[in-house]
């Protein structure tokens, strides 16, 4: 499975965080890894440089083979947290869709 992250300029792309996104990813998706073929990260900001808190948004797009893509959303304070949401409701519909594995 390819993952690719993409975000705007205001939320850091270091490789730690890719690194770490990354891997936070491939543990979350581990049983559904032989049916993903990629995995779209859209990570934005919607505090606008304000500290309002629950604005960092984590948008992911998983690609199925031969399948319809499924999407997940969430919106937390740090990337981590949007991050875990949005694996967990997609974890929940890749489940849905293809059945326990």
């Amino acid at each position: 499975m390819k993952i690719i992250v993409y975000s705007p300029h205001n939320i850091a792309r270091t490789e730690e965080v890719i690194g770490s996104i990354e891997v936070t990813a491939t543990t979350a998706l581990k049983d559904f890894g032989t049916h993903l073929t990629r995995l779209q990260v859209n990570l934005s900001d919607g505090s606008t440089g304000q500290n309002t808190g629950g604005n960092i948004r984590c948008r992911l797009a998983a690609h199925l083979e031969g399948r319809n893509s499924e999407f997940a959303l969430d919106t937390a304070s740090t990337i981590d947290e949007a991050l875990s949401g949005a694996l967990h409701k997609l974890h929940c519909r890749l489940e849905s869709t293809l059945g326990p594995l």
